[in-house]
């Protein structure tokens, strides 16, 4: 199974130098954002998945903390969630770690063709990825928050629905200010530039 994992990752490189070659960037760029996508998952393993899963947990936790409604487990990555007489059980899974979103925004930010330098894709991974994880603790806050005003009844749609919203909201705007903002940047139309304003 090794063997053929090394086989695929030279046989992705070698694409990318024959897109980069023929100058076909836009199917240069799809190649390099899906290869490095499913390396970044397959190279996720249960330590950084479980590194996550903790990490989201504890940054929920401190809002926890604060208001009494929640308490967390770091060594379960579960959180604790008190409403009224009863107790509910949140565990903090591989989903919920985000791990699928810091890799695609990884992914994508690696190989997009509108950023003028590596600087400046580290300058949005450096962003992003605090993003993410923010939002992704911001979303396990409000389910916690929902479940502890409403009980258990309102688990399934605190964390599949409203949690989901709130998150997938929040990484709208980070692509948007990210990729589509640069792209609309980097546009010309004749001798205008949208970046500088200058024509």
């Amino acid at each position: 199974m090794y063997w053929l994992i090394v086989l695929a990752m030279f046989l992705w490189v070698y694409l990318l130098s024959i897109m980069q070659k023929a100058k076909w960037m836009a199917m240069y760029s799809v190649i390099g954002v899906v290869g490095l996508f499913f390396i970044i998952i397959y190279f996720s393993n249960y330590s950084m998945t479980s590194f996550l899963m903790k990490s989201a947990a504890f940054g929920a936790g401190v809002f926890g903390s604060l208001t009494g409604f929640y308490h967390i487990s770091l060594e379960y990555s579960m959180i604790q969630i008190h409403s009224g007489f009863n107790t509910i059980n949140l565990f903090i899974t591989y989903e919920c770690s985000a791990v699928i979103e810091l890799g695609a925004f990884i992914a994508l930010t690696s190989f997009y063709p509108f950023f003028q330098d590596t600087k400046e894709r580290i300058h949005w991974i450096a962003i992003g990825l605090p993003y993410i994880y923010i939002s992704n603790v911001l979303r396990l806050i409000i389910t916690a928050t929902i479940v502890h005003y409403f009980g258990i009844n309102s688990l399934v749609w605190a964390h599949v629905i409203i949690g989901r919203i709130i998150f997938y909201v929040l990484t709208i705007i980070l692509y948007y200010i990210v990729f589509t903002r640069v792209q609309i940047l980097n546009v010309r139309v004749g001798k205008f530039k949208f970046n500088s304003g200058e024509s």
